[in-house]
């Protein structure tokens, strides 16, 4: 048990393409260890008291047998490994199921924010790092990032981490709103439209 837990760690911190806390890692290993110990006693007590498969398949029965083990240990190494990338977030599970209108903005503006308090103090930070100093989910900080990047504000540097790429004083709030929000102009619909009521803008687009 200690050695499966042990390798599940390895697996869970050390295989995925960014930074994995340790104990995110050795929380999913204890589970999938437990989880994986549970389906080997499982699976043993079924194949000893329920040897009808011998009868159905004969002698394939070993290689069914060999699929449908390798089949449920994969299994649980994928269960632990989803517990494990969920665990970072887990605090704000209940806000995400209740996002108020325009939290794209605002988070936007979060990790841009904390991206230009580290361009003013000549360091990088990571995408996890970034998730916790602003209390977001860690694949929302990253789907900003990704979306910041395409827009020429904010570069990856090596072992996950992130930089702006621009000066802090040359992004507009304006333009963040444009980049995640929404661009007006690019749905046919001017600054001077935004300004109309419903009623005059219906009149407008009805004339065009």
């Amino acid at each position: 048990f200690v050695l499966t837990c042990v390798a599940l760690a390895l697996l869970y911190i050390f295989v995925p393409h960014r930074h994995v806390e340790w104990r995110h890692g050795l929380v999913g290993a204890l589970f999938a260890a437990v989880a994986f110990e549970a389906a080997k006693r499982g699976f043993a007590f079924y194949i000893s008291h329920f040897p009808t498969y011998a009868f159905i398949y004969g002698t394939f029965a070993t290689i069914l047998i060999f699929l449908v083990w390798l089949y449920v240990s994969w299994m649980v190494v994928l269960l632990g490994a989803t517990l494990t990338a969920m665990l970072p977030g887990w605090r704000n599970i209940a806000a995400e199921a209740n996002r108020a209108p325009g939290r794209e903005l605002a988070e936007a503006l979060d990790v841009l924010g904390a991206l230009a308090r580290a361009q003013s103090e000549g360091r990088v930070v990571s995408a996890a790092q970034l998730a916790r100093e602003t209390g977001m989910l860690p694949y929302r900080a990253e789907m900003v990032l990704e979306r910041a990047a395409a827009s020429g504000w904010a570069a990856r540097a090596e072992k996950d981490n992130w930089l702006l790429s621009r000066d802090a004083g040359s992004i507009r709030v304006d333009d963040v709103y444009r980049a995640f929000v929404y661009d007006a102009e690019s749905g046919g619909v001017t600054d001077a439209d935004l300004e109309l009521s419903l009623r005059d803008f219906s009149a407008e687009a009805k004339k065009a």
